[in-house]
C-alpha cells in the first residue's frame, strides 16, 4: 500500500506500539499521518524521526476535544482516506480487583473512544464526499474469553460488535470497515508483572504486525478484507 499524491491518514494511539509503527510505515510510504496521543513527548518524537506527521494531544474519551480535532481537519485540502483506531488501554487480574472508577476508565479509553472517533471520521469522509476507511485495532481478547481479562475481553466484544453493527449500518456507501484482531504484541501495553519473560519474548513485534495489516489494506477494484486476525507463531 502506497499512498497517492497528497493523501492524508489519521493514527490514534499513535505515541507507542502498534500505533507509532502504523505512523512510521505510513510515513514511509508517502502518506501524510495525523498522529493522536496522549503524551506530547512521545508524539514529538514521532515528529522528529519521520517526515509528513502532524501531531495532536487528545482526550479520545471527550467528544468536544474529538470534534475539534476533525473539525480542524475537515478544512485540509487534501482528502483523509483512513482513519486507524489503535488507542485502548488494559488492566488485568481477577475479577475481584476491580472497582467501578477502574471500569469506567477501561470503558473510556476502548469503548468510548472508538465510537467518537469513528463517528468523526464517518464525518470527515463525508464532508470530503470521498471514500474512506475506518480501521479498527481490538485484540484476539474479542474473540475469545481470558482468565484475567475479563474486563479487557468485555470491552474489546464491544467494540467487535460496535465495528460490526457500523459495518452493516455503512453496507452499500463508500465508507469500509476493517476489524483487525492481533495477538499480545511486544509494547509497552504489557506492564512489568502483567506476563512473564518468557511469555512476552514469544508475543509479535509491532513492526511485522503493522506490516501485515497495510498489505491487507491494498486496495482492489472488486473486494476488500474486512477482517484481519493476526496470530503469533507457536515455537
Amino acid at each position: 500500500m502506497s499512498a497517492e499524491l497528497n493523501q492524508n491518514v489519521v493514527v490514534t494511539g499513535a505515541g507507542s506500539g502498534l500505533g507509532a509503527a502504523l505512523t512510521a510505515q505510513l510515513s514511509s510510504q508517502g502518506y501524510h499521518v495525523v498522529a493522536l496521543g496522549r503524551s506530547l513527548d512521545k508524539l514529538e518524537q514521532l515528529v522528529t524521526q519521520y517526515k509528513q506527521v502532524t501531531p495532536f494531544v487528545v482526550d479520545l474519551s471527550c467528544e468536544e476535544e474529538v470534534s475539534q480535532i476533525f473539525s480542524e481537519l475537515a478544512v485540509w485540502q487534501a482528502p483523509f482516506t483512513k482513519v486507524f483506531c489503535c488507542a485502548g488501554s488494559g488492566k488485568f487480574g481477577p475479577l475481584a480487583n476491580y472497582n467501578q472508577v477502574t471500569i469506567q476508565h477501561m470503558v473510556n479509553d476502548n469503548l468510548i473512544s472508538m465510537m467518537l472517533v469513528a463517528q468523526a471520521a464517518l464525518g470527515l469522509f463525508r464532508h470530503q464526499d470521498s471514500a474512506g476507511t475506518l480501521i479498527n485495532v481490538m485484540s484476539s481478547a474479542a474473540q475469545v474469553g481470558k482468565a484475567n481479562e475479563t474486563v479487557y475481553c468485555a470491552m474489546k466484544w464491544g467494540c467487535r460488535g460496535f465495528t460490526e453493527a457500523l459495518r452493516a449500518e455503512l453496507a452499500g456507501t463508500n465508507i469500509q470497515v476493517v476489524g483487525v484482531y492481533p495477538s499480545g504484541m511486544r509494547t509497552a501495553f504489557w506492564q512489568k508483572g502483567t506476563v512473564t519473560h518468557d511469555q512476552y519474548s514469544q508475543y509479535m513485534d509491532p513492526d511485522e504486525v503493522a506490516r501485515i495489516i497495510l498489505l491487507n489494506l491494498q486496495e482492489m477494484s472488486s473486494c476488500y478484507t474486512s477482517d484481519i486476525v493476526i496470530n503469533k507463531l507457536k515455537r
